[in-house]
């Protein structure tokens, strides 16, 4: 005959032992909705510090996260420039609705997802698009886009409980926000296991991994090519650029070169923005490919903006002259003028990447690449102005060196179609008056 105690005693044994299992797996996900990193069940009051650990891991996560429909008619777009046109400086100048949606490392497909993704929102108003020649090349950044996968998340609660890289970012969090509290658990808990002096066996996962990164199907390309050989235009390797954005002769450059002269270029700079400059301008444009994908993107943005009675601004931001050099040592300095051109029959085009007092300067710059925070409240300013008049007291009040919104000021028509209004520090391309 069985001993019942025995039995029972097993019984007990299998309860615990399953219910352990139990809380061992759903551990991770009570994690995850305790520290909720990307605030999506509620929102967290925060430091910076701490909330920079999810925005990094994941930025269109944690941007679109704070996306609500009908609550925003300010949109600014674009990479980790136009990023540090933060939302709050908007708001200081009474944008009160704009919602900075701009991603560190974003790139032209995630600018075209994410627009696809808030486009049917009756309340947006007004598109920024943060832009520059870099973004038009299909193999900068591999054609990166992590946006689909963001809203596959948002809109799927246990996808957000049960991705590894949210867990991951909610243990960095929750370890970060808790430090004290858990080196105080840690000194009454005796150490059973020695340390060890060998190399982790595992490294972290992967940042920023992007399940859905294909560019969008069915997209009506418009023609536009470069090819390898052309005519040399006096600035170092030749190209020829015909289809969108057209052919640009030596004769016609010379018309033109002016606009694109640069006052300091062997200045000092500091040994990171010199360094970046050395390995980064060449490869930046070493066999540089413009993509009519990425145009024909940009293209249909404008033409849904046009249609539905909605202002798109163009913003190039600066970036130091010596960087700015490589673009002419790589002869690709007729191009980035001919987008500049084709930029402004999109829509207004509110350009801060030439030479200047501001752009001879390292101290304005964080890198070669980024402005300071001082220079990206200046250039919201300006453009607030275009799209919120009623902000031109404050403006005013702090806009500093950088002036756009004169009235009179020396102008220069390019073409037929588009003219551009010159100013000391920013320079805005737009359709000429007729």
């Amino acid at each position: 005959m069985p001993n019942k105690k025995h039995s029972r005693n097993n019984l007990t044994l299998y309860g615990v032992s399953l219910s352990l299992a139990l809380l061992a797996g759903a551990s991770p996900a009570a994690l995850t909705l305790f520290v909720d990193p990307y605030e999506i069940f509620s929102d967290k009051d925060r430091t910076s510090k701490i909330t920079d650990i999810a925005e990094k891991r994941h930025y269109p996560l944690w941007k679109l996260a704070r996306y609500k429909k009908g609550q925003h008619d300010t949109i600014i777009l674009g990479d980790s420039r136009a990023r540090s046109l933060k939302d709050k400086y908007w708001i200081e100048l009474g944008v009160s609705k704009a919602l900075n949606l701009a991603y560190g490392g974003g790139t032209i497909p995630e600018i075209y997802s994410t627009f696809n993704h808030l486009k049917n929102d009756p309340a947006i108003k007004n598109i920024v698009i943060g832009i520059q020649l870099r973004s038009f090349d299909e193999k900068h950044k591999g054609g990166l886009n992590r946006v689909p996968e963001a809203i596959r998340i948002l809109d799927n609660q246990l996808e957000y409980v049960k991705n590894w890289i949210i867990l991951n970012t909610a243990f960095d969090m929750f370890r970060v926000e808790n430090k004290t509290t858990l080196e105080q658990i840690n000194s009454y808990v005796p150490t059973l296991v020695g340390s060890a002096n060998a190399a982790e066996l595992c490294t972290k996962p992967k940042r920023n991994i992007c399940l859905n990164c294909s560019l969008p199907k069915n997209l009506s390309s418009v023609p536009f090519r470069i090819r390898s050989k052309g005519p040399n235009l006096g600035l170092g390797r030749g190209n020829r650029y015909d289809g969108v954005l057209g052919y640009m002769s030596s004769t016609q450059w010379k018309t033109i070169n002016g606009l694109y002269t640069l006052s300091s270029i062997d200045r000092t700079y500091s040994k990171k923005i010199t360094r970046q400059i050395k390995r980064n301008g060449n490869s930046d444009w070493r066999n540089f490919q413009f993509s009519e994908k990425y145009w024909a993107q940009l293209v249909e943005i404008s033409n849904w903006a046009k249609a539905n009675n909605k202002t798109i601004t163009y913003i190039i931001p600066p970036t130091v002259q010596g960087m700015q050099n490589t673009i002419k040592i790589n002869s690709l300095a007729p191009l980035n003028h001919k987008l500049r051109i084709e930029l402004a029959k999109l829509g207004n085009v509110y350009d801060f990447d030439f030479g200047n007092k501001i752009t001879a300067d390292g101290n304005n710059f964080t890198d070669a690449y980024h402005f300071n925070s001082k220079i990206a409240r200046q250039i919201v300013g300006e453009v607030a102005l275009s799209i919120a008049p009623t902000s031109k007291r404050l403006v005013l009040k702090r806009r500093g060196k950088i002036k756009c919104t004169k009235t009179s000021t020396k102008s220069k028509k390019l073409t037929d179609a588009v003219e551009v209004l010159l100013f000391d520090f920013c320079r805005v391309w737009k359709e000429a008056k007729s």
